[in-house]
């Protein structure tokens, strides 16, 4: 039985993945820091495969721990790792806490070099594996609104460009996913903080996500696009000159100089 392992998966596109990989027979991991939340994602998904593990993205010890309970039964093999767990905030960079940029940065940067670090003795014992690393559709272009989660989204794309190359020779191949807004808390719970998001524009789901999930495990590319909007904004920055896609993003971000 195929195994994957997900970080922040006790909800939004975390949960949808672990419901979609039920769904295809997978034994599914779920680690999350929020004990209620995976209790609440136990409860809903109810299934015999799925298997909750409570702890920290930034504790190399808690992730061995968890992964060597998970894999155990399948003698140390993981076949996937998806690294989703982030956090975010939304405003202007002088106008937040100095912590509150660090935090973004430990979680959704070092914690996931700390989970793939953790991660790689297992995956090397599967005859082909799979890392797969949430980034977003802000790492394109730096936006002005998240610019330190951009920021840590950009530098998971270079992380899996170079991972890409280094771990081919252990047979384990990378891939990044870049969505543009989804209808998570992230969304739910800061739209109202940014200039011009509305819900009723963001199209994206969780669901649409973890169908992307399910495409990157049996694809050799290392970037996904999500969302037609995602894709032409990735096309747009390959051509146009670099002066005019800041200018097309402040239009579109409400930004006046």
């Amino acid at each position: 039985m195929k195994s994957i392992f997900i970080t922040g998966g006790a909800r939004g596109i975390g949960l949808a993945t672990a419901q979609l990989f039920l769904r295809k027979g997978w034994r599914v991991g779920v680690y999350d820091l929020d004990a209620e939340a995976l209790m609440q994602a136990k409860m809903e998904l109810s299934h015999p495969d799925l298997h909750t593990f409570q702890g920290d993205i930034l504790s190399e010890a808690q992730l061995k721990t968890a992964l060597s309970k998970f894999t155990e039964p399948q003698a140390g093999n993981l076949d996937v790792l998806h690294n989703n767990a982030g956090i975010l905030e939304v405003g202007e960079f002088d106008q937040q806490e100095l912590k509150t940029h660090l935090d973004i940065v430990e979680v959704n940067l070092k914690g996931l070099i700390v989970s793939t670090y953790a991660a790689l003795p297992h995956l090397k014992k599967s005859a082909r594996s799979k890392i797969i690393n949430m980034s977003s559709a802000s790492a394109i272009y730096g936006n002005p609104e998240i610019s330190v989660y951009a920021a840590t989204k950009s530098a998971i794309v270079s992380l899996s460009e170079a991972w890409s190359i280094a771990f081919r020779k252990y047979r384990i191949s990378v891939s990044d996913i870049l969505p543009i807004y989804v209808r998570t808390r992230m969304v739910d719970d800061y739209h109202e903080k940014y200039r011009k998001l509305h819900l009723k524009s963001v199209k994206l789901t969780p669901e649409n996500v973890a169908g992307t999930v399910w495409k990157v495990v049996h694809s050799r590319r290392v970037h996904h696009y999500v969302g037609l909007e995602t894709k032409i904004y990735a096309r747009l920055s390959h051509f146009l000159p670099d002066a005019v896609l800041p200018f097309i993003l402040r239009e579109v971000l409400g930004y006046k100089d």
